[in-house]
């Protein structure tokens, strides 16, 4: 995966380092990629054969976060990045924490999920299932938003995570409907309503990515907007 740079360094050691940041940060969104599948597979088919996967993609993820880190402080420390380079490879260490994280609420998930499997009371009461497929669109259109820089799909990832909201709303309310029907529903309606909520934060980060792809391309700090600024922000984006 080749890196452009617009800045002053030019040498080949920082090419070097910012291309090893590039693939590694490429590498970890594949494997965060995989456990949101496996994780649609547990929760809609009860599929756990590929649990050793799993674990080993969780490990894997985990590594990769220690060694962009240790690159990172490389670049920083030895090369001093500026300007648009600096952005950049602050987008790129940011977007690691946002997928470690994903990493780790994936595996919640999937663990949430093998407790579920072994619930003969437990059915789907609502389509969790669109929403997990949602978002791992969102995790996906994020992470293309940050390797081509591409603005137009960082905004679109904006405007599917008040989708998202709303949907881990009406899955509450649902839930707790559901819950109260039979005593039974109780205990795989608590799962239910973590996976949910562990969706609903999945969302959170995809976003991040793309508001920090806005800020590299753009200058735009879109973070921590209310409600109001923020879909005048994704409305212009989209124009």
């Amino acid at each position: 995966m080749e890196v452009e740079f617009t800045d002053r360094h030019t040498s080949k050691r920082y090419q070097e380092l910012l291309e090893q940041i590039y693939e590694r940060v490429g590498s970890m969104g594949s494997r965060v990629e995989r456990m949101l599948a496996l994780c649609e597979d547990a929760l809609g088919k009860r599929d756990l054969s590929r649990m050793e996967e799993f674990n080993q993609l969780d490990e894997q993820v985990d590594q990769l976060e220690i060694e962009i880190d240790s690159l990172a402080f490389k670049v920083l420390a030895s090369q001093q990045p500026v300007a648009s380079d600096l952005r950049f490879l602050i987008a790129l260490i940011k977007a690691v924490v946002d997928l470690e994280r994903i990493g780790d609420l994936s595996s919640n998930i999937y663990h949430l999920a093998r407790k579920l499997a072994s619930d003969e009371v437990f059915t789907l009461p609502i389509d969790l299932l669109a929403m997990l497929r949602q978002v791992r669109e969102m995790v996906t259109t994020s992470l293309d938003s940050l390797v081509g820089r591409d603005v137009e799909t960082a905004y679109q990832i904006l405007r599917e995570d008040d989708l998202v909201d709303e949907a881990y709303r009406s899955h509450r309310k649902a839930l707790s409907v559901w819950m109260r029907e039979d005593p039974s529903h109780v205990d795989p309606g608590i799962k239910l309503f973590f996976v949910a909520k562990f969706l609903e934060r999945i969302a959170d980060h995809a976003t991040n990515i793309a508001e920090q792809v806005i800020f590299y391309v753009e200058g735009e700090d879109v973070r921590h907007r209310g409600k109001k600024r923020r879909i005048q922000i994704v409305e212009e984006g989209a124009d």
